[in-house]
């Protein structure tokens, strides 16, 4: 029947040939589903890409990321036409990409070593911990203490201080007192000198007067003697 079918549509013009109309439908039709593909395929690529560049800023730019070189052209699996032309859907899609399982290279705050943390716990117990922490507290007593004694002994030296001041006010009045003195003293001693000086003078008057009254008596007596 189809074929009777096609043999008149072949020999009649007006009518179009169906083979080649469903050829060309499906043609159509694995261009179409190739282009879309091809476009999920790069929005899957620049997704990827995207993530890619957010987990190298949270990782702070570690060597831990797949770099862009690795999403080269060669890496991506080509889809293989099926029998009707249209392309069929690989196994795992575009973007996600088997993940790095090389070694993963540890940062400089994870590079400790657990044995040493447990030793250490190990070797500090709780009571030696509280034991060390009542030897500091005994060591702030004293260090207290010794600081106590320091801000007395300032306190000492600046009462010292005051009283030597005032010590050194006494005995500069005292000197100006001694000088006071000393200059009447002088003046006491210069009256004095003079005063001896006239005493002198008075003896030798004196003297002279006792003279003479002694030559006067002895004239008289010789006087009556004769």
């Amino acid at each position: 029947m189809m074929e009777t079918i096609n043999d008149e549509d072949s020999a009649n013009p007006s009518v179009p040939n169906l083979v080649e109309l469903m050829e060309n439908i499906q043609s159509r039709a694995g261009y179409d589903s190739s282009s879309t593909d091809q476009e999920v395929a790069i929005t899957e690529y620049t997704t990827d890409e995207e993530v890619s560049e957010e987990y190298v800023s949270d990782e702070c730019h570690s060597e831990e990321y797949i770099s862009e070189d690795e999403f080269s052209e060669e890496e991506i699996i080509s889809r293989a036409p099926n029998a009707e032309g249209k392309r069929v859907a690989s196994p795992s899609p575009l973007g996600h990409q088997p993940l790095d399982k090389r070694p993963r290279q540890s940062t400089a705050e994870e590079e400790f070593d657990i044995d040493k943390v447990v030793e250490a716990i190990e070797q500090n117990p709780l009571w030696t911990m509280d034991h060390k922490a009542a030897l500091l507290e005994k060591y702030e007593n004293s260090l207290r203490l010794l600081v106590d004694k320091v801000v007395v002994m300032q306190l000492e030296a600046r009462e010292e201080a005051k009283k030597n001041e005032e010590f050194k006010g006494q005995m500069k009045k005292y000197r100006e007192e001694e000088k006071k003195r000393q200059e009447e003293m002088k003046e006491y001693w210069e009256e004095d000198k003079k005063h001896r000086e006239e005493e002198k003078k008075h003896w030798a008057e004196m003297r002279k007067f006792m003279v003479a009254i002694s030559k006067a008596f002895g004239v008289a007596a010789q006087g009556e003697n004769e």
